[in-house]
């Protein structure tokens, strides 16, 4: 932007649906992958194609043929040395991994059952105007658009699978869950979700994602271990409680003072450019998306109302969206505004 004295020639400009190819055809060295989710998998496809080290945000893709796209071009790319880190800004916090290590050390013993929440107001919507095709709409407001961003298990609550996922050390077998659109005016996606996994060593982990203004805001990642609990999140209480309550372990100094935590957002980009400049290789795109698939097979599981396990959803030969890319109308089939699916149906119903 201007302000930031970073001004971009009008040639170096692109617009369409085909302007990714156009940016990965120039010298640059790094690209970002930031539109909407749908496009993820095939823009992260060709820049590893491209040669090119990359900035992925979460989630990477909305249904599971981009999911395997995206787990394809992760090995591709670890083998061309490029690097690859993700939108999980958690693993780029201090203060998670100080307590992932303290965790691991078995501060709170062998873990027995997780939970992770991601409750909040309304983020946003945008009305539709006179003249926006069904396709620019769905664009415009991509955040409510099923087939665009993957409804909020995805958007939202993949920060914190990711982060239940890797303190667990595994990924869940099952799902099954509820959601439902109670408020929510714009768009095809659920405003609330709640989701019972099952791991291995028959672990649950309870998420719930919800977005409705005036309820109980609520985010963060809860542990359960045979020897006490850890409370996660990313507004400063990070902390380790024995089983009697008492604390064991807090991100404080000496003093019991909280200890300061970089901006996480610019600590991915530094990084990202720290492993380019030294060829550190680093890629995180697999866990990203095996974060994003669980988050995919709790949606589904929500959707359809049945039990979906994690090998049916990693074959699953779902994909949500048209199969061409221009401005215009979709079917209903692809984009159903104010009728989003019910447990039972076709989720693309």
């Amino acid at each position: 932007s201007a302000e930031k004295g970073n001004i971009v020639p009008d040639e170096n400009c692109y617009l369409g649906f085909d302007a990714y190819e156009k940016v990965l055809a120039s010298d640059v060295d790094i690209v970002l992958l930031v539109t909407p989710t749908h496009f993820r998998p095939q823009h992260f496809k060709a820049a590893v194609a491209a040669n090119k080290h990359i900035f992925m945000e979460k989630p990477c893709a909305v249904d599971p043929v981009g999911v395997r796209t995206v787990l394809a071009a992760a090995k591709q790319a670890k083998a061309a040395g490029l690097t690859v880190v993700t939108g999980n800004q958690r693993h780029h916090r201090k203060d998670y991994w100080e307590a992932y290590i303290q965790v691991q050390n078995g501060a709170i013993g062998d873990i027995l059952s997780g939970a992770c929440h991601w409750d909040m107001g309304n983020i946003w919507e945008v009305q539709r105007q006179p003249g926006w095709s069904d396709m620019e709409y769905c664009i415009r407001d991509w955040f409510n658009s099923k087939w665009v961003s993957g409804d909020s298990m995805l958007d939202l609550m993949v920060h914190n699978l990711d982060v239940l996922t890797w303190f667990m050390g595994g990924y869940p077998q099952t799902a099954i869950g509820y959601g439902g659109c109670a408020r929510k005016k714009v768009g095809d996606t659920y405003d609330y979700f709640s989701i019972d996994y099952m791991l291995d060593k028959n672990r649950p982990m309870l998420v719930t994602t919800r977005q409705i203004d005036g309820c109980q805001t609520r985010i963060g990642e809860f542990l359960r271990g045979t020897k006490g609990s850890a409370i996660l999140n990313d507004v400063g209480e990070m902390k380790l409680l024995d089983n009697d309550g008492k604390v064991i372990w807090e991100y404080k100094d000496a003093n019991g003072k909280p200890l300061p935590v970089k901006n996480p957002y610019e600590q991915e980009h530094i990084h990202l450019v720290e492993s380019v400049r030294k060829n550190l290789k680093l890629n995180q795109a697999e866990i990203l998306a095996l974060a994003t698939l669980a988050g995919i097979m709790g949606r589904e599981a929500a959707y359809t109302g049945k039990e979906i396990t994690w090998d049916e959803i990693m074959a699953s030969t779902l994909r949500l969206g048209p199969e061409e890319y221009k401005l215009g109308p979709l079917s209903k089939d692809v984009y159903n505004p104010g009728h989003a699916p019910l447990p039972g149906t076709d989720p693309k119903a």
